[in-house]
């Protein structure tokens, strides 16, 4: 068996669990174009973890390739039962710890990248100490909930994918940034995910919220590191602004609906969803 399997957006690719709404974000951050031209989606890339890791999760480059393309191990901990009652209480971090892992799809050196999200086919070392502490414990522990526990935990809790790109505001905001306005930049990052597995949908509103705290970091953490002039701007229609971050987030039932939503978006973000330009 191979280390991941890919948890697609609309339950394909033997991924049936996923379930829950199509759900649609955008957070994005301007600044200002250096004066020397950067390579900002190489710098990126090649220092992800550094722009990215924060208190509320961290995230490093996986020690496994999926297909041969790179991965990331984003990781935290999280007690399982208070996303869903069904799930056994692990508050101790060695059984508690939770990684989701995302496999690059696609990058573009001039533009930024694409990961999608990955179920874990192979166990990690609390999942090793939790099936073995069932095995030798004096008190009885249930092993269903064990291996209950550790088939849940070896899912990213989100199917879909994730964009991060680069760009001139203007190819952002055509409508509203003239196309000889050069200086103004974007970096946004755009998602369109599912809950990957029935026993995650209770814990649906906690992944948006952290969601907003995580990428809207991301974003102020990259141009703070770079050293580069956040610069404010109007926002988009429908958009929330918040500490020079501005996002949105759109949920819709069905299919058709994700695509007809996510049509402008996708023009951006081309490789957001497998049927989207190339996969």
């Amino acid at each position: 068996m191979p280390d991941f399997t890919e948890l697609n957006v609309d339950g394909t690719n033997g991924n049936d669990g996923v379930t829950g709404d199509y759900r649609m974000n955008r957070h994005r951050i301007y600044f200002c174009k250096t004066s020397a031209p950067r390579p900002y989606a190489v710098q990126l890339f090649q220092n992800f973890p550094q722009h990215f890791n924060q208190k509320a999760a961290e995230v490093k480059k996986g020690a496994h390739k999926h297909h041969g393309q790179p991965t990331f191990e984003f990781s935290g901990y999280i007690d399982l039962s208070e996303i869903n009652d069904n799930l056994p209480e692990t508050k101790d971090a060695s059984f508690g710890a939770h990684d989701d892992w995302v496999a690059v799809k696609h990058y573009d050196k001039s533009r930024g990248f694409t990961a999608q999200t990955l179920k874990r086919n192979y166990l990690e070392a609390g999942e090793k100490a939790a099936r073995a502490a069932a095995d030798t414990s004096w008190h009885k522990i249930d092993d269903a909930a064990i291996e209950k526990f550790i088939s849940v935990n070896q899912y990213h809790f989100l199917a879909g994918r994730r964009s991060w790109v680069i760009g001139p505001a203007c190819e952002f905001d055509h409508d509203i940034v003239p196309s000889d306005i050069d200086t103004l930049m974007v970096f946004e990052t755009a998602a369109i995910e599912r809950v990957s597995r029935w026993e995650y949908l209770p814990g649906a509103k906690f992944f948006d919220k952290q969601t907003k705290v995580i990428w809207a970091t991301l974003l102020r953490n990259y141009v703070q590191n770079m050293g580069l002039q956040r610069q404010d701007h109007r926002p988009w229609a429908g958009c929330t602004q918040k500490d020079g971050v501005s996002f949105v987030y759109k949920h819709v039932g069905t299919k058709d609906e994700m695509i007809a939503a996510s049509r402008k978006m996708c023009r951006i973000h081309r490789n957001l969803w497998p049927s989207a330009n190339t996969s």
